[in-house]
């Protein structure tokens, strides 16, 4: 009970600081929201009406705290570049995202789980250094550098079918390589060295010793033991591939919530800014509390509190 309510506590409060942040940060941006949507043509007069209509005239701290109300009561506001509300535009755009990080999810569990237990199985063979190469420099590439990378050799060189759009299934592989290839690496290089260590264990030895063929107490004893650190750092990552997709959406040109984020913050759209990433960040810390109580009913130890 008590760490649930701790777990709850610290998600209310990680979700509060983004909000303070992202409102602030916003406010630095050069440029006045009101100037902008009321045009070029617009007088003196009209700019300030404008700016008195969206409440911008009123002091920072006044802002702040009337979009955290908002928030509170689950209204994401109005953005101010449509007239329509925020919580409408989300979810006229969540599909693509969702059908995204699915793609990029099922991409990051088929290389974590084929290049980790390839790697961990033989960790000081030719094949294990190779893999590990090729997952650090997955990792040390941007998604949006692998992205622009995949364009030009699938799209303009090799004449594949043109990107973007209302992301249906045929259309997001290449997204979904680009988002998932940094998951499946991280996550593979944590199996195989899970995995490594649990080849060495005591229970392995005693499984061998009862006459269990190598492959039998590869895949029956030490894989499952492995995978409880590596499934939990995957199943945190659920969450920030929703991050992730504000890059990958833009490159790609689809339109999700991660694009629609992009373009509000061009256009100075306060209210969209900040519900689009509250959105994510509760997504984020929601994944990261699944991911603990995963981890307590995969590990025994856990469950009993013995670390």
């Amino acid at each position: 009970m008590k760490a649930g309510l701790a777990r709850a506590l610290d998600t209310a409060a990680v979700i509060a600081w983004v909000i303070v942040a992202t409102f602030l940060l916003l406010q630095w941006l050069p440029g006045d929201p009101a100037e902008l949507y009321a045009g070029e043509g617009a007088t003196g007069e009209e700019v300030a009406l404008l700016r008195e209509r969206l409440g911008l005239d009123q002091p920072l701290a006044v802002q702040l705290l009337r979009h955290a109300g908002r928030l509170l009561r689950g209204d994401l506001g109005v953005s101010l570049r449509s007239g329509r509300p925020v919580r409408d535009e989300i979810a006229a755009r969540l599909p693509v995202t969702l059908r995204l990080a699915a793609a990029a999810a099922a991409v990051g569990a088929a290389v974590a789980l084929g290049g980790g237990v390839a790697a961990g199985a033989d960790p000081s063979g030719r094949l294990a250094r190779v893999l590990d190469w090729v997952n650090l420099s997955i990792l040390a590439l941007p998604v949006y550098w692998l992205g622009m990378i995949m364009i030009l050799v699938f799209t303009v060189r090799l004449g594949w079918p043109a990107l973007g759009g209302a992301g249906r299934w045929g259309e997001l592989f290449l997204p979904a390589l680009a988002l998932g290839a940094h998951t499946g690496a991280a996550t593979a290089r944590i199996l195989a060295a899970s995995l490594s260590d649990a080849l060495g264990a005591a229970y392995l030895r005693t499984a061998l010793g009862k006459g269990a063929s190598g492959s039998r107490a590869l895949l029956r004893h030490a894989l499952p033991n492995a995978l409880i650190p590596a499934v939990t750092y995957f199943f945190m990552e659920g969450g920030r591939l929703l991050g992730g997709a504000v890059l990958t959406e833009t490159v790609f040109a689809l339109n999700g919530i991660g694009r629609y984020l992009v373009t509000s913050i061009a256009f100075r759209d306060y209210p969209a800014v900040v519900g689009v990433t509250c959105f994510i960040a509760a997504c984020v810390t929601l994944s990261n509390a699944a991911a603990d109580l995963l981890c307590r009913c995969l590990d025994p130890r856990a469950r009993r509190g013995k670390g």
